[in-house]
């Protein structure tokens, strides 16, 4: 539709595997982060909102666990979690 375009990309070349002599600029990439540190910063976050929103309110801030929390995503449990 003329709202809502789809855009499509097509390869003109695939080089595999790659090698480059040229370094890479990592701080154009962004931060790297393993899956555990972004799950923990995740939960940190929603952690922080629930806070500032009950300040906010003036109500008390009750955390939800993490193991309620994730029953509504993908992943249930990840593999360094005990609960």
């Amino acid at each position: 539709s003329l709202n809502n375009p789809s855009i499509y990309w097509e390869a003109e070349k695939v080089i595999y595997p790659y090698n480059s002599d040229k370094e890479e600029d990592n701080r154009a990439r962004g931060v790297a982060l393993t899956m555990k540190e972004y799950i923990q910063q995740k939960d940190e976050l929603i952690d922080n909102r629930g806070k500032a929103y009950s300040a906010k309110t003036g109500s008390a801030y009750h955390p939800i666990p993490n193991h309620i929390r994730r029953d509504k995503s993908r992943e249930r449990k990840y593999e360094w979690e005990t609960w």
